[in-house]
């Protein structure tokens, strides 16, 4: 239980608020503690249906885990992804706002190593630069082809907007034939530890690690067939969807941490007794 207050002169305004058992604020009526009883109670309601989100999730993990199975040998043959393209591997143009080329959308770099592998939104950022052959569009897959180290791990998005869109020089454009292999299957194999260990072989540069094309198209990757990767996919986009409300709660209460540690070094939170 937590009491709210606030000083006012030489008087101390003493304003008696509680928790409810759900967890959520409940603010005392009384404006001269207002700022005080705002915040709490919108940073309760965030971390408490936060939490909730998350628990939500636990039936929905523990049906997708209980399908995968261990393989006592690899099972599945490996396949050059040069030969799981539609077209090879296409490396990117740098932003150009000069250019006299038709103004098309831009994705930086950074967007694809922050996006949390998907790009769902279109884009502030334009260019007019040459994107003849250089354009990404729904169901492509974006690889950071730059600095890419054990230490530095490579990220990949799939594009889920409609439309055709220029891509920073530092990433590569893979365009997955939908015959052979699934763009999310290709994402995850991709930024898994082996996939990594196979795109690190493969870079060039005694600076910066870089990603060439022919060389990219010559990496191998274990893949099953279309009806094994979909099954796989669905268990794995399970256990980021679960991850990403775990960031998300860890945020909320963080959030309520800083905000609640704050009021108590203003003196305006104390124990209600």
């Amino acid at each position: 239980m937590l009491r709210v207050w606030k000083s006012q002169g030489s008087r101390l305004a003493v304003v008696v608020s509680a928790w409810t058992a759900g967890g959520s604020y409940v603010a005392p009526e009384d404006a001269d503690s207002e700022t005080a009883k705002k915040r709490l109670r919108s940073a309760t309601q965030a971390a408490t249906e936060s939490l909730s989100r998350v628990q939500s999730q636990s039936e929905p993990l523990q049906a997708a885990l209980s399908q995968l199975r261990i393989m006592e040998e690899t099972e599945w043959p490996l396949v050059r992804l040069g030969d799981l393209l539609a077209t090879g591997p296409v490396t990117g143009t740098r932003q150009d706002s000069n250019g006299d080329d038709e103004e098309r959308p831009w994705i930086p770099t950074r967007l694809v190593s922050g996006s949390g592998g998907r790009i769902t939104k279109h884009l502030d950022q334009r260019t007019r630069g040459r994107t003849r052959g250089r354009l990404a569009r729904r169901g492509d897959v974006l690889l950071t082809s730059r600095g890419i180290e054990m230490s530095s791990r490579a990220f990949a998005a799939i594009v889920e907007v409609d439309g055709e869109m220029a891509f920073a020089e530092s990433l590569m454009l893979l365009r997955p034939d939908l015959s052979r292999i699934r763009p999310d299957f290709l994402r995850y194999a991709l930024t898994s530890r082996s996939g990594q260990a196979a795109l690190v072989a493969a870079t060039t540069g005694s600076v910066i690690a870089n990603l060439r094309t022919d060389a990219l198209a010559e990496v191998q990757l274990r893949v099953p067939n279309l009806v094994a990767q979909a099954g796989i996919v669905e268990v794995l986009n399970t256990i980021e969807s679960v991850l990403a409300f775990i960031d998300q709660a860890s945020v909320d209460l963080g959030a309520l941490l800083e905000i609640s540690r704050n009021e108590v070094a203003l003196g305006r939170i104390g124990l209600n007794r």
